[in-house]
């Protein structure tokens, strides 16, 4: 009975082990790609309002800006809940839908003006 004990004790510290290894590999994950992702789709979503709706591109690209600090401000909170240096997870529940919002509004200007740019290199060119 007492080996039994003994290789479930054991068992137990290997998953506490694993699980430990994996919120840090999660916690690096995070603090490295999800910082990269938000700067580059920002810039993607906010270059292409720039360019493919030159007078009210200043506008359309201010959906993706601000998607850039939230995003990142969700990394850092998750980067902190993983390390257990910090629980903000509730401030987690309003940054998650905001950033989503703010991505998903970038993705459909992007969309749209890649459309834009596709329609006007497909359309038949006027001839003098």
């Amino acid at each position: 009975m007492g080996s039994t004990s003994n290789v479930s004790n054991r068992s137990k510290g290997a998953a506490r082990a694993d699980e430990c290894d994996t919120k840090k590999v999660y916690a690096w994950r995070t603090a490295t790609l999800d910082v990269i992702y938000p700067l580059a789709y920002g810039s993607l979503f906010a270059g292409v309002a720039f360019r493919f709706f030159s007078q009210y591109g200043v506008y359309l690209a201010l959906p993706a800006l601000p998607a850039i600090p939230v995003d990142l401000i969700e990394g850092v909170i998750q980067v902190l809940a993983l390390t257990e240096m910090a629980d903000m997870l509730e401030l987690k529940a309003y940054i998650t839908p905001l950033k989503s919002g703010l991505f998903i509004t970038g993705l459909i200007i992007t969309l749209a003006g890649w459309a834009k740019w596709l329609f006007l290199r497909l359309k038949p060119q006027q001839y003098q």
